[in-house]
């Protein structure tokens, strides 16, 4: 019976590896083209890279590290970036449209006119993060950490932020409108 469950427990960590190692011919593909739509990048190292303008939709970038990045103008509608680690990346003017970011660290990125429509960011850390003129219309940011993070002019309509963290963040001309505050009140202020 012991061996059984050892051989069970070999399988799935060996799933559970190679589910997080990336394709090295889509990480070719992005290095040489810019593009890579659809591709696994799941947990490769793409510190320090400029992709401004990539085209990375509907990518599997879970768990990659992207610290430091250049991702500006960047093109992640739907993609999957669950666990990676995008601390003081620049996506400013990125396009993320439902894109998945649960767990993910964005500490001192900057997001700045970024589109975020409808992305999930729950869980995420955000500290420090700039979100100012970001769209978070219908994105889910609960339980995310936005301590210091400045979203000023960022139009949260209808966004999530059940438990989140916004210690000295900023809102200065920040829209509301039946969004989801931290204690679960519902902001109607900017609705018109």
């Amino acid at each position: 019976m012991i061996n059984g469950r050892i051989f069970v427990l070999t399988i799935l960590l060996c799933c559970a590896s190679i589910s997080m190692a990336f394709d090295p011919a889509d990480f070719k593909k992005l290095i040489d083209t810019n593009k890579c739509e659809k591709c696994d990048l799941s947990g490769a190292d793409l510190r320090g890279l400029n992709l401004s303008g990539a085209r990375l939709n509907d990518s599997n970038l879970n768990g990659a590290k992207l610290n430091g990045t250049n991702l500006s103008k960047a093109w992640l509608n739907s993609a999957s970036l669950s666990l990676a680690v995008l601390s003081g990346a620049n996506l400013s003017d990125a396009k993320m449209e439902a894109a998945h970011m649960n767990i993910a660290n964005l500490s001192g990125a900057n997001l700045s006119n970024a589109n975020l429509w409808g992305a999930s960011l729950v869980d995420a850390v955000l500290v420090g993060a700039n979100l100012n003129d970001g769209q978070l219309r219908e994105s889910d940011l609960s339980r995310s950490n936005l301590s210091k993070v400045d979203l000023r002019g960022a139009y949260l309509h209808d966004a999530i932020l059940s438990g989140a963290i916004l210690t000295d963040a900023k809102f200065e001309k920040t829209v509301f409108c039946r969004t989801i505050m931290p204690r679960g009140v519902i902001n109607n202020d900017d609705c018109s």
